[in-house]
């Protein structure tokens, strides 16, 4: 699979692989196996600090950083409120940070992005209803 996904959509994809039906967040993976048309879908990365113990080397030692992936691009807000944009097609070892070379509309539009994202998840962690077998 090229496109980014989230494992959110892990248990929907279980589930209706077997025919069942349940209301979890997230949407069944088989949308890029049954012929859909593609869907330029936006990945949410959320990665929290370890509070004791953390490496040197452990990317998160200013605090929680959050990401998002959407089409080509990676948009980075890490722990300092700074930013990384990265070209996933052209530099997939994210080497050149955009967000520093005059890309200030593509930051802008990430960080909304990313503001909305994570709003919208937060809002929906709630406990999912149990399955139901399809008819």
């Amino acid at each position: 699979m090229s496109q980014p996904v989230t494992l959110k959509d892990i248990p929907q994809t279980i589930l209706a692989s077997v025919g069942i039906t349940a209301s979890f967040p997230g949407e069944s993976l088989d949308r890029y196996w049954s012929g859909w048309p593609p869907v330029d879908e936006v990945v949410l990365i959320e990665a929290t600090r370890r509070p004791f113990g953390a490496d040197p080397w452990y990317p998160l030692p200013k605090g929680n950083m959050a990401a998002l992936v959407k089409g080509r691009y990676m948009f980075i807000r890490n722990p300092d409120d700074t930013n990384e944009v990265f070209d996933l097609e052209t530099d997939p070892e994210e080497l050149t940070n955009l967000a520093d070379q005059h890309h200030a509309e593509l930051v802008a539009e990430f960080r909304r992005l990313l503001n909305d994202r994570q709003s919208s998840t937060h809002d929906q962690r709630k406990p999912p209803t149990p399955p139901q077998p399809r008819p």
